[in-house]
């Protein structure tokens, strides 16, 4: 694992990191997508020692706020 800094809850991963992870075949397809020229991508995830409610909560949440961001 590879430790990045996270502004406001968002990780900027630089492309090399991306490279190297294809190199190493620990590619995950959010890092597949960008390294394809997707504009943006996102990984959602959530406290693992919360309740599972809680948690589909603010997943839901997430959606809603990326959706509204993309006006979908």
């Amino acid at each position: 694992m590879v430790i990045l800094r996270t502004r406001d809850g968002l990780i900027k991963a630089p492309r090399w990191g991306l490279r190297y992870m294809r190199l190493t075949a620990r590619l995950s397809i959010t890092n597949y997508l960008r390294l394809e020229h997707c504009r943006e991508v996102y990984t959602e995830e959530t406290p693992t020692y919360l309740p599972m409610e809680e948690r589909l909560r603010m997943h839901r949440r997430a959606f809603e706020l990326i959706f509204d961001k993309l006006h979908l």
